[in-house]
């Protein structure tokens, strides 16, 4: 699990286009694309926002299917440690449950 600050700054090895690997997921992230994975049955979206004290934050949406013209806000990150210790199923994390067939879009 990440334990560091989420950082414009941070060294970033690019993945290979055909990896759709957890860490993979997580690279894509950082370096600004926008994840959209599916965990039983609704879409998640994972983005880098900038808030108004210039602090970087992962805000995380939902919908309940990929046609749902509203997605609800689910939850605020401040460290992609919050982001990975998050459960997205009831006792398990999005790297315990990560299945490169779950991603829907970068």
């Amino acid at each position: 699990m990440a334990d560091y600050e989420l950082s414009k700054d941070d060294p970033i090895v690019i993945p290979d286009d055909n990896d759709f690997s957890y860490s993979a997921i997580i690279t894509w992230l950082r370096i600004g694309m926008t994840p959209r994975f599916w965990v039983n049955g609704n879409l998640y979206t994972i983005e880098i926002i900038t808030s108004k004290a210039g602090n970087l934050e992962l805000w995380l949406w939902a919908n309940h299917t990929a046609l749902d013209s509203s997605p609800f806000f689910e939850r605020k990150f401040q460290t992609l440690a919050d982001l990975e210790s998050y459960e997205f199923v009831p006792g398990q994390t999005l790297s315990e449950i990560w299945n490169p067939d779950m991603l829907d879009t970068l």
